[in-house]
């Protein structure tokens, strides 16, 4: 039946390279479209109704010319300054003065910090502070002298 439908488009059941335009060749096809779609693995093995996912990944999936250059341009530009960098400039601690130095990773816009008010516990006339800078131990170790006093 396949043969007669080739015939009829005008396409040859064998070309000039050996290969066939056969049932098989359009699952190959199906299995490589639906992988250059998007197509969780997982779906494809079930519309090919596959047992087993290496069969599906491995024998019916094929890369099309061009992919493997489109995976390669949606990486990361790895070429931006590190985290570690970033935050040392953002901090001002990469030993600029000047601060449009320190934010041009940033696409040259300045930012501002804001820093949390000061609250007052009214009870007992202890000023708080709520938001410290820094970042606090969880686990707060006693001083030497505190040591010292649950040591005796």
């Amino acid at each position: 039946m396949i043969k007669e439908d080739l015939a009829a488009a005008g396409i040859p059941y064998v070309d000039d390279r050996g290969l066939f335009a056969d049932f098989h060749a359009l699952r190959h096809v199906t299995g490589s479209l639906l992988a250059k779609a998007g197509v969780h693995p997982k779906v494809s093995q079930s519309l090919m109704r596959h047992s087993d996912i290496n069969l599906t990944m491995s024998r019916y999936t094929h890369i099309f010319r061009g992919q493997e250059s489109e995976a390669v341009e949606k990486l990361p530009d790895l070429s931006l300054p590190s985290q570690e960098k970033q935050a040392a400039i953002a901090t001002g601690t990469d030993g600029k003065t000047d601060l449009s130095q320190n934010l041009s990773f940033l696409g040259g816009q300045k930012r501002t910090a804001t820093h949390p008010p000061k609250l007052e516990n009214r009870a007992n006339g202890i000023e708080n502070r709520v938001f410290e800078r820094g970042r606090r131990d969880s686990n707060p170790q006693p001083s030497d002298r505190q040591s010292d006093a649950l040591a005796n």
